[in-house]
This record gives structure tokens, sequence and C-alpha cells, in this order.
């Protein structure tokens, strides 16, 4: 008689940086949905990403840091059944989670920006004024620009100025109207240098 093993632990390998990439842009379809206002369309991007979280849910956890763990997984189960901006913070919260494991400096810097954007625009919506700190957020990307935009930096300036006044004054849609162009000047320093 041969005596029982238990069988051995099965540990997930972690996920492929594609896998990783491909889940962080399905989570900024709900919020973008809000931003575009397609409201309606929140819902349906938030069920993408966690499809693709119930497919690789072993192999995201195992890439994640072990403090990122627990709060991705809390954030994936809410966004199962959260609806219009509920949905679009929510992803916003698990994707945080993921930009841990972006590379020091400006990736992160992108990311953060444009993550602290779109959580602005929603929560102004909402008539929220308890917001992320923006000039902090684009202070990076404006700061070690080294001459590569030009353009967006300028902008940028111009655009948190025009935010912080709407701000004080408490004009709320002017604030997001803010937001909305800052997280289009995102998009202008993801582009190559000189463009």
């Amino acid at each position: 008689m041969l005596p029982f093993a238990p069988p051995p632990f099965v540990q997930s390998l972690p996920a492929s940086p594609k896998t990783l990439d491909a889940l962080a842009e399905a989570l900024e379809g709900a919020p973008e949905a809000l931003t575009d206002r397609r409201p309606a369309r929140a819902q349906a991007e938030a069920a993408k990403a966690v499809a693709l979280w119930d497919r690789n849910r072993g192999a995201v956890l195992a890439a994640l840091t072990t403090a990122d763990r627990e709060p991705f997984t809390k954030a994936m189960e809410i966004l199962r059944s959260a609806r219009g901006d509920e949905a679009g913070l929510c992803a916003l919260t698990a994707m945080e989670r993921l930009e841990h494991r972006l590379p020091e400096g400006r990736p992160r810097w992108l990311a953060a920006a444009d993550r602290l954007g779109m959580q602005t625009w929603i929560l102004l919506g909402e008539g929220k004024t308890e917001l992320p700190d923006l000039v902090a957020a684009f202070k990076p990307l404006v700061d070690q620009d080294g001459g590569g935009h030009p353009s967006a930096v300028a902008k940028t300036h111009a655009e948190l100025a025009r935010y912080q006044a709407a701000l004080a004054r408490r004009g709320l849609p002017a604030a997001q109207k803010a937001v909305g162009v800052l997280l289009d000047l995102v998009d202008a320093f993801e582009k190559p240098a000189g463009r």
C-alpha cells in the first residue's frame, strides 16, 4: 500500500506584461466611457475588464505585489456589479494597483496623471470638491519633460491655472472642462518628443 501524499501545491505563474497591459486597457474603458460622456457604456466596459480578470485571476495575482493583491481583488469584485460613476471609480482603483508594476519615472507619471485626471473629472461631475491633487500629478510630466513637448507643457500650465481658478470660485463645470483638456494633454505627453 502506498502512503498518501497530498498533491503538490500549484502556484500560478505571473501574468505576462501583455496580459497585464490588456487588463489595464480594459479597466480604462469604464472611466473613459464616462469622460467621453457615454455613461451607458461604462457597465459594458467594466464587464469586459471583469471577464479578462476572471480568465487570468491567478496569473494577475501572482504578478502583483503582496500589498496590492487584496485591494485589487476587492476592487474587481465591486466592479462586477458596479454601475455608472461607481464602475468608473472602481476601475480606477484597480488601475492604481496595476501602476505599481510599471517602471519608475515617465510610464508611472503618465499613468497616474491619466488616472487621477479621470477620477477628478468623475468626482466633479458628482459635485464633489474633495479631489486628487492634479497639480502634483502633472508636475513630474511638466518638470521632467526636457523640452520634448513644449506646447503640451505650456497648455498644461494654462489648464491647471484655469482648473484651480474654477475650483476657487466653485465653478465645478468649468473645472471639469479644464480637466477634460488636461486628459487630452496626457495623450500629447505620450507621443514621442518633438511632436
